[in-house]
């Protein structure tokens, strides 16, 4: 048997070796993949559940400057080489302080972020944005229920149900991208599940996905991070 701890609980797990798969948490209910062919523990070096920063309002300065200073759910991607908007070049000037631009996509979302959350809610119960930090990781979170089990990431494509997150969400599926950014989340918010809400601003509906945290990916998040760090300068 090999233990597995719980990423929401400290409860240790006794699993079968050489399986993987999604197991559920007895004390806390939470389910998430499980590979028991590794040897090391995923969870050995991950940061502590998040700590919410209620002092920090998104936009500001002193928000961007404590954001410049952590590895933000939403740069994964690129330090990962998975992003299709940002490469591991533009995210070194970003951290070096350079202010980069925003797109008419990356507009659209942020004018379109209430309304989608206030979509969400009205089917699926309460969330309201949150910014955690956990060491020098941190996540800005469209969405945290009232006990800080469930978290919610949006997303607005620009070309509605043209886009390829819209048809990997019918099929209950994010893309790479995005669930590199939601995992990320996941690992610093401790949440038993997150939510991907793919909203459609034409037709004011969304489709929701549901994705478990998966420890083993939070390892690739972490020494991925820990090579990037030392290439800004």
């Amino acid at each position: 048997m090999i233990e597995r701890r719980c990423p929401h609980c400290p409860t240790r797990l006794r699993l079968p070796e050489a399986r993987i798969g999604v197991v559920a948490c007895p004390e806390c209910g939470t389910r998430f993949h499980a590979d028991t062919r590794t040897p090391n523990d995923p969870l050995a070096d991950a940061p502590a559940r998040g700590t919410e920063r209620a002092d920090l309002r998104q936009g500001t300065r002193d928000w961007l400057a404590v954001r410049q200073g952590l590895a933000m759910a939403s740069e994964t991607p690129a330090v990962l080489g998975v992003s299709p908007y940002q490469n591991q070049a533009k995210l070194r000037a970003a951290k070096r302080g350079d202010s980069g631009f925003v797109n008419a996509a990356m507009r659209k979302g942020t004018a379109e972020e209430p309304r989608a959350r206030a979509a969400y809610v009205e089917r699926w119960g309460g969330m309201r944005p949150a910014f955690l930090v956990s060491g020098r990781y941190g996540c800005s979170l469209d969405g945290l229920s009232g006990c800080g089990g469930e978290i919610l990431e949006i997303k607005t494509p620009y070309r509605g149900r043209a886009h390829e997150r819209w048809a990997l969400a019918e099929a209950g599926r994010a893309t790479a991208y995005d669930a590199a950014q939601i995992q990320h989340q996941l690992m610093v918010s401790r949440a038993r599940v997150a939510y991907l809400w793919v909203w459609d601003a034409g037709a004011r509906d969304g489709v929701r996905v549901e994705i478990l945290p998966d420890p083993e990916f939070w390892t690739t998040i972490r020494n991925a991070w820990r090579e990037f760090w030392p290439t800004i300068g």
